[in-house]
Parts: structure tokens; C-alpha cells; sequence
């Protein structure tokens, strides 16, 4: 460019000197210029205009020379950058710009997805399989194999098809469990006497909660739960006594024997009233029967379905699902999920779990080993006080390598396109904050 701005120079220069009878001479100016300069010529006389022109054609050429290097400036500058992009490609020690992958799978809507409310049992489903996937994918026919498996149901009716599938009937059964601690713990309630001393009231109260955690722990064994327990005024006493005897300390020893006699219980507590609430009038109570009637009751949300997981049961099922001997979940490798039913908490100071949830995985779990994590993103909102949440649930899950590579992938069993999804993102420029962080 340098060289070509240096003859036009000497060209133009020699133009300018020539005679008039030279190749250059006035005539052949005037041929060119004449329709433009019409009017100036009018205007002019001939000796002006010969002395005129010459600096307009300079001044011309100034400005085109001027363009030009501007332009060759710009492109030395895009050089430049192209020259260091290469330069950072070829760094290995500068991570790379993350992608976020998105599977296509299995329709929650299709006539057996398992219908519009099963999205979290969808967003664990998905996330277990590509978990189990890529702990052991090497090659492209894995991953093929990956994608087809997404996008088939056979997985559905054994896991939440149905009330009888394994992971909705877990599901059922926690809530029943749930409704039964609730209902004893209301009765209970009841049949506490009043009382004129705030302390001796809340021992009571916390001897009874001791009788309540017995019969939930029976609901709890199959084998234990169908046995039939004596229930009877003696026996109840006995079973607060017992609860009594858990709360003694060296400070309130004392006070403690005295509340255990038959008198005082009698006075605190209505046991004829406990007997009728709680065993129905019965001498003995079955905690297998209790939770059956539990499943009587009317259930408006239809919540003993098992639609509409929470929080809470996302991670129920995961821990549930990890402890199979035959576990979607691959038992040798760095595996967890976390759910996070509100973004709105997250950089909230005292509510935000996230952060550092995060830091501490980046810092000191996933650090220099392959490791997964799953992330269990709800759109939730509160239905009741006592009932659950409604929403949507969608996964996302970060698989990285021993030298530090992560991934992310991402479904939807809604079919949304969330490759932009702003939750999502979120959370990925937590982690990837973290470990540019670690990495200095």
C-alpha cells in the first residue's frame, strides 16, 4: 500500500509540471473536466482556471490518499486480532467458551409420557440417562444411542406411568406418610389439658410428638407397620413416660419424675380422648390400618397421585434411585442433584444456597476427577399451605473430565428450546465464575 501511495505521488507530481503541449497538456485537462466544471469555466477566464485546476486536482488526490490509508490501517487492525484469537485458541491453559447442549426427549403430553403434570419425574429420568451415558460414552455411536434413548418411553411405566410405577408409588406413599404425621400430630394436639405452667405443658407436648414418632417409625417398616400395638389408658401412659424419660437432664430431673405419676399424666393429658382419636375407641392400633385411612380421606389436589413433584421429592427419588443395587445412577462416579425451585433467591444474602453450593464443588469435590452434577430447574409456585407446588421442572447437567473440561447439557420434556434459557445460564456463569476463580 506504502508503495502505491509513493507512485501515485510521483505521477501526479509530474503532471503537474508538464507543458501544455506535453501528453498531459491543457486541452486534454479540459476534454476531462469539462462537462463538470462547466459553470466555473463560465466564470473564469482561461489563465485563472489553468492556475485553479491544478490545486483542485491535488486536493483531490489528497483526500483519495488519505481514504486509502485508512482503510489499510483498519485491515492491519483486524490482522491483528485474527493474529491474537489464533494465539488464545492455541493456549490450552484458556478455557474455551462454553456450550450448552440441548437433547430432544420424550414428550411429558404423548398419550404415555406420563401425562402434563410428570415433568420432574421426566427431569430426573433424562438427567439419569445421560449421567449413565457419558460416564461411560466413547465414541460416536454411544452418543447416537444416547439420543435415541431420550426419545423413547419404554422407561416411563416402570418408573411413574402409573399410581403403581415404581417411583410414583414412592412418591404416593411419602404422602400419605406426611398427611398421617400431620393428622397425629393435630390429635395430639387436642388432647393436651390445660395447663397453668408453660413448661410442664410443652414437656408433655414434646412426650406426645415421642409417641408420634414411634407409630410413623411402624408406618415406616412394611413388616412392623402390620402388627397390632396395645392401646389402651395404661399403655398410653406408659408411652408418654417413656417420651418423659428422653427429655430428663440433670436440671429438670426432678421435675420430670413428678410428671411420670399417674395423677399428674391424667391431669395434663385427656387419655380416654387420646384412645378415641387416635385408635378410634380401639384397645390396640394398627399403623398400617392408619395410614390405609389416610388414603380414604378425600384428596381434592389429587396429591395421592403423585403429580407435581417438589423440591424435596426430586431429591427423595435421586437418593432413592442411588441406593438400588440395579441404579440408573452409575454407583463409581461423582454424581448429585440440586434442585432450585426459585432463581429469585439466588445472590440474596442468607437465602442464596446456590453460590455456595457451587464453590464448594468447584473448590473441592469436582476438582481433578470427572464429575457430574444435576441440576433440577423448577419454575415452581406455591399451590397451599399444606398441599405442594405446581410449575415446571427442566434439567440441566454439567459432566466435566479430570483436566477440567466441562459440558452442559440440557432437556425439557415441555419441548421448550432452552439453549437460551436465562435459569440455566445463571447457573452456568456461577460455575464458570468459580473456576476461572480457582484457576488464578
Amino acid at each position: 500500500m506504502k508503495k502505491v501511495q509513493k507512485s501515485l505521488s510521483l505521477v501526479l507530481a509530474c503532471v503537474l509540471l508538464l507543458p501544455q503541449n506535453a501528453l498531459c497538456s491543457w486541452s486534454w485537462w479540459q476534454s476531462i473536466v469539462d462537462s463538470p466544471v462547466k459553470a466555473i469555466t463560465e466564470s473564469l477566464d482561461a489563465e485563472k482556471f489553468k492556475r485553479f485546476l491544478p490545486l483542485a486536482v491535488f486536493a483531490a488526490f489528497v483526500g483519495v490518499v488519505y481514504w486509502m490509508s485508512k482503510k489499510q490501517k483498519s485491515t492491519d487492525e483486524i490482522t491483528t486480532v485474527n493474529e491474537k484469537r489464533e494465539d488464545v485458541a492455541a493456549d490450552s491453559s484458556i478455557r474455551p467458551a462454553y456450550t450448552l447442549e440441548q437433547y430432544p426427549v420424550y414428550s411429558q403430553f404423548a398419550a404415555d409420557g406420563g401425562e402434563g403434570a410428570s415433568c420432574g419425574y421426566h427431569t430426573l429420568l433424562r438427567a439419569m440417562q445421560i449421567v449413565q451415558a457419558k460416564s461411560k460414552e466413547t465414541s460416536a455411536a454411544d452418543e447416537e444411542q444416547l439420543k435415541e434413548d431420550l426419545m423413547s418411553s419404554v422407561l416411563i411405566p416402570i418408573y411413574f406411568g402409573s399410581i403403581e410405577s415404581d417411583w410414583r408409588k414412592k412418591v404416593i406413599i411419602e404422602r400419605k406418610k406426611k398427611a398421617l404425621k400431620n393428622a397425629l400430630h393435630e390429635k395430639f394436639l387436642s388432647v393436651l389439658q390445660d395447663g397453668k405452667d408453660s413448661k410442664t405443658v410443652e414437656l408433655y407436648k414434646s412426650a406426645l410428638g415421642y409417641l408420634e414418632n414411634i407409630i410413623m417409625g411402624l408406618v415406616d417398616d412394611v413388616v412392623a407397620g402390620n402388627e397390632r400395638y396395645e392401646f389402651t389408658d395404661s399403655a398410653i401412659k406408659q408411652y408418654i413416660r417413656d417420651g418423659l424419660e428422653k427429655l430428663k437432664n440433670v436440671e429438670n430431673t426432678d421435675l420430670i419424675n413428678s410428671l411420670e405419676t399417674s395423677i399428674i399424666i391424667q391431669e395434663h393429658v385427656n387419655v380416654p380422648l387420646t384412645k378415641q382419636v387416635i385408635a378410634g375407641g380401639e384397645s390396640t392400633i394398627k399403623p398400617a390400618d392408619m395410614l390405609k385411612e389416610i388414603s380414604k380421606k378425600p384428596d381434592p389436589e389429587k396429591r395421592f397421585e403423585g403429580d407435581w413433584l417438589d423440591d424435596g421429592e426430586l431429591e427423595l427419588l435421586w437418593n432413592y434411585e442411588k441406593e438400588k443395587r440395579s441404579s440408573l445412577i452409575p454407583g463409581d462416579i461423582v454424581c448429585d442433584v440440586k434442585t432450585i425451585p426459585n432463581f429469585n433467591l439466588i445472590g440474596q444474602e442468607g437465602f442464596d444456597e446456590l453460590t455456595p453450593f457451587i464453590e464448594e464443588k468447584v473448590k473441592n469435590v469436582w476438582k481433578n476427577q470427572p464429575a457430574f452434577q444435576v441440576f433440577a430447574l423448577g419454575t415452581m409456585r406455591q399451590t397451599g399451605e399444606t398441599t405442594g407446588t405446581a410449575g415446571h421442572w427442566y434439567a440441566l447437567v454439567m459432566d466435566k473430565d479430570e483436566k477440567e473440561n466441562y459440558k452442559y447439557s440440557i432437556t425439557d420434556s415441555a419441548g421448550i428450546d432452552r439453549t437460551k434459557d436465562k435459569n440455566a445460564l445463571k447457573v452456568i456463569n456461577i460455575i464458570e465464575r468459580f473456576i476461572k476463580k480457582d484457576a488464578q
